[in-house]
């Protein structure tokens, strides 16, 4: 039996930028707006999915909350390994919020690539 959505929480925060840039690939070049709104909303999505981990600590606890493993190399002996503990989780929830702040702010910084 696999854990519900909500559980993996962290996964998806994790990895959704990702596929939102995988997404973003598709876009032609020529189209500048909808790369920064694309962008900003991939960024605005990740951030809001992240806030409910807020709400979801367990202060009672003082164990690793989210634990997931699995293995990605397995013939190297490396695994993909993802939790979070109370300082993890307030800079995990700042890191995704800096994230929709910084894409954000260079709409007006970044004007042409060189």
């Amino acid at each position: 039996m696999t854990a519900p959505w909500y559980l993996n929480l962290p996964l998806w925060v994790t990895f959704f930028p990702l596929l939102g840039a995988l997404g973003l690939l598709l876009v032609p070049k020529e189209k500048r707006r909808v790369f920064e709104i694309g962008a900003l909303v991939i960024a605005l999505i990740d951030f809001a999915i992240s806030v409910p981990l807020w709400f979801q600590y367990d202060r009672a606890s003082s164990a690793v909350q989210w634990a997931f493993s699995a293995d990605w190399i397995p013939s190297l002996g490396v695994k993909f390994a993802i939790g979070m503990d109370g300082i993890s989780l307030v800079l995990f929830l700042l890191t995704t919020f800096i994230g929709f702040i910084a894409v954000w702010c260079s709409f007006s910084s970044i004007e042409e690539r060189h």
